[in-house]
Order: structure tokens, then C-alpha cells, then sequence
């Protein structure tokens, strides 16, 4: 196998285990803000919420259906985020992100109210052959605000509370027998819904996720067992739902009975607690206590509001790696004031930790184009006689002391390393918005020129970065090409593969292809390099 081979098998691994790894991703599981890092104070005590409206006065429950346009809403905002609730589902509506903006430049919503999904922090009777009352707002102060639900059965009061600098909410459950009789109650709580509406590559890790004794029960919108809601018995650790960037991590602060993933339609899934069944004695109260974090996915927030929620930011098998090197990202982003310049240093940084690696990999590479005639020769000559070829070619190798896999193993030990910086790349919150030179957005496509109508393949915008990264992979396969031998088929390939990998990274987030191509640069050199010194 010839030096040029090598280098295309070794490429062409690569771009495959990416894919293989997305579609495992996907089967199991935009930054403009004040924080340098992201890292926002998780303030402890929370400090009071300043609301937009006063106390509302007491308004009288009643079983009558009520509409979305009849429910009445509260706001409130705090240093991080806006929220609306209703006292339709007593639950959060609309909840938007002040730190952060979406893809169009407005501020980014993290819970949006849409027909037929359930509200995040809904609680829902579902004890047999009962029928819930209407909720009702009961009173509303600076940090939370009250609902009760109530019947000749039951009251139920639900408390809901908010923190200044904090993504943390706070909500407690009272449920109060109201019979002369024994009862049993059984409710459910649900963290949020996520709905798979963002696009191709946000919907890849949209799912929700529930840990209980230590295992991870992951699913996906649009499976078959969540069609109807999938019970996980036992005491819960947390329930999540997650997105590419964000979360909603559910934890009950006192034992509970399960957990559950439900889908909602076709694109939806929604996850939660269960409490009970219990029975409640006659005039008996008992009170539930749960905190949502609902935020960016970053892990010293996350370990904030709950160590046990760390296992919660998962980058796959080589997590370890991505953290560290999310911790390094963040280091240099720091010192730089800029997160381009940060992944192009780590880039220069990890090449330069694996330079012995490519050493001998160019090295063994160098050591095969010198014998590759005497390869063709070989073949020529055996043709008709493939063992006897095979074997003088292992012959030929052994006497020139050349390990024919010696170009392609050491890629192997860089392939963790990308995986894992891939992951911490393309899921990190702090690349949204991120800008760098003409890069509006890092953890999106470069989009240099919009084009005045949508092309196939292309779309609306000339994407530069994946553009230069074909020029520096054509001039990389130019330098590891031996042109005395190369053959019309291996010249050909030289320029359609660079074409089919710039095809694969059109589309992906340019945090990603800068250091691709900042990568495939300080390679052209080291081979440029080389060269010369040989």
C-alpha cells in the first residue's frame, strides 16, 4: 500500500467515524452575554426577584374549561433570564434567555408555549378516576408566585420560585385531603418539553434522559416506547431534557417513585417525576420540594445546583478529553478575549503534543515512497501469483525495515483526540455568538456571502472556511504524493477527495473547521518542512 493510500484511508477513517459517531449520538442521545466564560454566579442564598407587577389579589378556583386566550399571565425577569407563567397549567409558558441569542440574532428561547405540549413545571392528577380542578393564582410576590387547585377532594397549592442570577427554580407541592375518608394520590411533575424543530444538526441531541441508581436510561423523540409514558420505578437521581446547548434538569428534593419519558406527537418529548401513589389520612397535608435548573449546558453551573447532576453533560466516550479541553478553550479564551484565536491555539497546541506522532508518520511515509518502485515492480512481476507477490513484498519491507502500517497506526492515536475536541467543539455555549474575524457565529457555518438565491448543496451562503480547508488538504495530499510513480487514478483522487471531505464540513459549525483547517496548515508545513530537510 503506497504512501498516498495511506494518507487517504487514513482521511477517510476519519470523516467515517465522525459520521458513525453522530448517528450514535443521535440514537442515544446562539454566546453574546456578560460572562467571560459563561460561568454565571449560582448565588447562594438567592437574592430576592424584582417582578414587573404587584401582588395579585385572591381569584376563586371553579371546574369551568378555560382557553389559552382566558389564562392569565405573570413576567418575570431576573439577571439572566424573562419568564411568563400561566395559571392555565400553573406552569412556565415562555422562558427566553437575556445572555444569549439564536440563530437570527434575537434573544433565545428556551421554552416556548406551543398547542398540545405540556408547560414546564406542570403537575398533572394522574390518579385513577379523578378529575382535575381548575388552577387558580393566589398570590404573586417578589420571588414566587402561588397557585391552588381546589375541590370538595382535594387542595393542592403549588409554589413556584424564582432567584436573582440564578437558573435555578424552585417549586413545592402542597396536597391536602380535604375528605373525612382515607384517599390516594398520585401525581406527576414534568420538567419541560423539547420538541425536534431546530434543524438538523440542534435535533441530533434533542432527547431526554433519566438516572436512577447510578443508570442512564437515554431516549429520543419518536421512539416507540415513549408513545405512551415509559415509567422508570425507583428513586430517581434527576430527569433531563436537553438540546444541543441547553437543559432542563429536574431533581426531587425527597425520595420519590419513578421516573418518566414521554412523547408528545411526532417531534416532542417531555420527562418528569412521579409522586405516589400515597394514601393521605383524613385533613392530611403533605408537601414535595424539586428544583429545575433550566439553562446552558455548562458543567460548573450544572455542579452548583447538584453534584449528583454532573453526570448529566455527557460527550461520549471520550468525555474526560473533551472536558479537558473545553477547560483549555475557556484558559485561552481568557488571555485572549476571543474564542477563534482560542481554538486556533489549541489547534497549534495539540499538534504540537502529537508531533512525535506525525514525525513518524511522515517518516514511515517518506521510507515507502523510496521503495515504491520496487513495490510495482513486484507486482508487476507476481501478478499472476498473488502469495508469492505478497510474500517478496513483506520481504522487501523487512529488509528496508519498514513497517508498511507505520504511516497510518499513529492516526489512530489523533482520532480520540479529534472525536473529543469534535464534541467539546460542536456542543460548547460559549461558541454561540462567539465572533471571529468575519464569523458572525462560531458554533455556526461561516456564512461570508449570502447569494441572492438558494443553490443545491451550497444553500444561500458561500461558506469560506470549508473552502480553505479543501486548498490546504489538496496541498497537504500534493506534498505526500510521490509524482514519479503516481498514477492518473491517484492524481484524480488527490482532488476529489479533498472535494468530498469540504462536501461532508460544508455545513458544520466553523468553530469546528477553523481548527480542522488550522490543523491541516501546521501538517502542509511540518511536510513542507521535511522535505526540504531530507
Amino acid at each position: 500500500m503506497n504512501s498516498e493510500k495511506r494518507l487517504l484511508i487514513a482521511i477517510a477513517l476519519s470523516a467515517l467515524v465522525i459520521l458513525v459517531y453522530q448517528s450514535y449520538v443521535s440514537k442515544y442521545y446562539k454566546h453574546s452575554g456578560p460572562a467571560v466564560d459563561q460561568q454565571e454566579q449560582m448565588a447562594q442564598p438567592p437574592e430576592p426577584l424584582m417582578v414587573d407587577r404587584q401582588v395579585a389579589e385572591m381569584v376563586r378556583a371553579g371546574d369551568e374549561e378555560i382557553s389559552k386566550a382566558q389564562g392569565r399571565r405573570e413576567n418575570f425577569i431576573n439577571g439572566l433570564y424573562e419568564i411568563t407563567t400561566s395559571d392555565i397549567a400553573a406552569g412556565i409558558e415562555e422562558m427566553s434567555l437575556l445572555g444569549y441569542k439564536d440563530g437570527e440574532g434575537k434573544q433565545q428561547g428556551l421554552i416556548t408555549s406551543k398547542q398540545g405540549y405540556p408547560d414546564a413545571l406542570m403537575i398533572e392528577d394522574i390518579t385513577p378516576g379523578r378529575r382535575s380542578a381548575r388552577w387558580a393564582t393566589v398570590d404573586k410576590r417578589e420571588s414566587e408566585i402561588i397557585y391552588r387547585q381546589q375541590s370538595s377532594e382535594k387542595t393542592v397549592t403549588k409554589t413556584v420560585t424564582f432567584y436573582n442570577n440564578n437558573y435555578i427554580i424552585g417549586l413545592e407541592v402542597a396536597i391536602r385531603n380535604e375528605e373525612e375518608t382515607p384517599q390516594e394520590i398520585q401525581y406527576k411533575v414534568i420538567a419541560a418539553t423539547e420538541t425536534m424543530d431546530k434543524g438538523q444538526l440542534d435535533n441530533r441531541y434533542i432527547g431526554a434522559e433519566a438516572q436512577l441508581s447510578g443508570k442512564i436510561n437515554r431516549r429520543k423523540p419518536g421512539q416507540k416506547s415513549i408513545q405512551e409514558a415509559e415509567i422508570f420505578n425507583g428513586n430517581p437521581d434527576w430527569v433531563m431534557l436537553k438540546s444541543r446547548y441547553f437543559s432542563y434538569i429536574l431533581i426531587a428534593e425527597q425520595p420519590a417513585a419513578a421516573a418518566f419519558i414521554e412523547g408528545v406527537g411526532k417531534q416532542g418529548i417531555t420527562a418528569g417525576i412521579v409522586i405516589g401513589p400515597v394514601m393521605l389520612d383524613p385533613k392530611e397535608e403533605r408537601r414535595y420540594r424539586f428544583k429545575l435548573y433550566a439553562g446552558p449546558m455548562i458543567m460548573d453551573n450544572i455542579a452548583k445546583f447538584d453534584p449528583a447532576a454532573k453526570t448529566t453533560i455527557n460527550y461520549g466516550l471520550f468525555t474526560p478529553i473533551s472536558k479537558l479541553m473545553l477547560s483549555g478553550l475557556s484558559l485561552l479564551n481568557r488571555i485572549f478575549h476571543n474564542y477563534g484565536v482560542a481554538i486556533i491555539l489549541m489547534s497549534c497546541a495539540i499538534s504540537l503534543m502529537l508531533s512525535p506522532l506525525s514525525s513518524k508518520s511522515m517518516k514511515s511515509m517518506k521510507e515507502m515512497q523510496k521503495i515504491q518502485p520496487e513495490v510495482e515492480q513486484i507486482r508487476n512481476e507476481y501478478k499472476e501469483n498473488p502469495q508469492k507477490m505478497h510474500k517478496e513484498i513483506m520481504e522487501l519491507y523487512k529488509k528496508h525495515k519498514v513497517n508498511p502500517m507505520g504511516g497510518c497506526l499513529p492516526m489512530f492515536f489523533q482520532i480520540p483526540v479529534f472525536l473529543s475536541l469534535y464534541q467539546a467543539l460542536i456542543r460548547n455555549v460559549a461558541l454561540k455568538g462567539a465572533t471571529f474575524l468575519w464569523i458572525r457565529d462560531l458554533s455556526e457555518a461561516d456564512r461570508a456571502f449570502k447569494l441572492s438565491t438558494k443553490l443545491p448543496v451550497i444553500g444561500e451562503y458561500i461558506n469560506v472556511l470549508p473552502i480553505l480547508m479543501m486548498i490546504a488538504m489538496f496541498f497537504q495530499q500534493k506534498l505526500t504524493q510521490p509524482q514519479s510513480s503516481a498514477s492518473e487514478q491517484q492524481k484524480m483522487m488527490s482532488t476529489i477527495f479533498p472535494l468530498m471531505i469540504g462536501f461532508i464540513f460544508y455545513s458544520l459549525p466553523s468553530g469546528l473547521i477553523l481548527y480542522w483547517l488550522t490543523n491541516t496548515v501546521i501538517m502542509v508545513v511540518m511536510q513542507k518542512v521535511a522535505t526540504r530537510s531530507s
